[in-house]
């Protein structure tokens, strides 16, 4: 997964093993797909009709979300706060 943007923000103290913890979503107008991530690395993808949900490959923890159809799936105003793909000051309002 790759951000148009990223915040940084740590979700709990790092240490020298543990994983880089970022929190970042966005808005792909174009493809019509709102992503939620908590974590970077690498992650198993689980499909589903919706999207899919990104696992960490060594334990399963949730590593974030990936949302298709989102205009579909999401509130409007779910969407319209999120930034867009690419614009990060920008939402999809």
């Amino acid at each position: 997964m790759v951000a148009a943007s990223r915040r940084d923000r740590n979700l709990k103290p790092q240490t020298d093993d543990s994983p880089v913890r970022l929190l970042y979503a966005y808005y792909d107008r174009d493809a019509d797909i709102a992503m939620i991530s908590f974590e970077n690395g690498r992650a198993n993808s689980e499909r589903y009709d919706w999207g899919l949900i990104d696992r960490h490959p060594d334990d399963g923890h949730l590593m974030g979300f990936e949302i298709w159809e989102a205009s579909k799936m999401l509130p409007a105003e779910m969407i319209a706060a999120l930034p867009l793909a690419g614009k990060p000051a920008v939402s999809a309002a």
